[in-house]
């Protein structure tokens, strides 16, 4: 961890991990070498991700905080371009995320392209702006603390997938806006897996109701069901 002077400008980072020691020390040492002024929170345990992640928060007590994947690798100046970005309005802050192959993970989520998973996870390049997004990827993000007020990861989920997203969606119920900084990067070292369909229905069903999108969002997800990453 880095030495620092004045313990205000901590900036909590909180990794939930569980038997990936490999990726954790990658994850830790380009921490270490591209992070100044944070305070490192590591959640280990057989619980759900959700579960995980609550207990993570739980310890945040800087005034922001990141919540990173142990599978995540950074890059320089990643937070740096992050914090420049704070506002009392805003709840969450997503980086651009690519795969270690340089092609896009996640640039955010926009509800009226239906770009619901992994926008543009296809194209190498691009999305290097910074906007407004209708959902966030949680895999590494930047949150006001002062969404705890409100939102907590519903542990409803079980296993992983789709509770981050819960989670900003709650961001958003709650007033807050979610921003997509695609001017600093990521990597993910992600894991092909299948779609977690109980997880899926559960989501849709809480969110989306009958709403005219739930049945193109499901097809588009099912589309994707062959080459889902996480």
């Amino acid at each position: 961890m880095k030495n620092i002077e004045e313990k205000s400008s901590l900036i909590d980072i909180v990794i939930p991990c569980y038997e990936r020691t490999e990726m954790l020390e990658e994850c830790l040492k380009n921490l270490e070498k591209y992070t100044d002024n944070y305070n490192l929170i590591l959640i280990e345990g057989k619980r759900s991700a959700a579960e995980n992640r609550n207990l993570g928060i739980s310890k945040v007590s800087s005034d922001w905080f990141v919540m990173l994947d142990d599978d995540i690798i950074v890059t320089p100046n990643w937070l740096d371009k992050l914090l420049e970005l704070r506002r009392e309005d805003v709840g969450q802050i997503q980086p651009r995320v690519l795969f270690l192959s340089g092609e896009i993970f996640s640039a955010g989520i926009s509800f009226g392209g239906l770009h619901l998973i992994h926008h543009g996870y296809k194209e190498k390049g691009g999305y290097e702006y910074v906007c407004e997004r209708d959902l966030l990827n949680g895999c590494c993000s930047l949150y006001n603390s002062k969404i705890l007020k409100y939102c907590r990861f519903d542990e409803n989920y079980r296993g992983s997938q789709f509770e981050d997203l819960d989670f900003s969606m709650q961001i958003r119920k709650a007033g807050f806006k979610l921003i997509y900084c695609g001017t600093t990067s990521v990597y993910h070292r992600v894991c092909l897996r299948n779609l977690n369909l109980e997880n899926e229905e559960y989501f849709y069903k809480k969110w989306f109701k009958t709403k005219y999108y739930l049945r193109k969002a499901i097809r588009y997800l099912r589309k994707l069901k062959g080459n889902f990453f996480f």
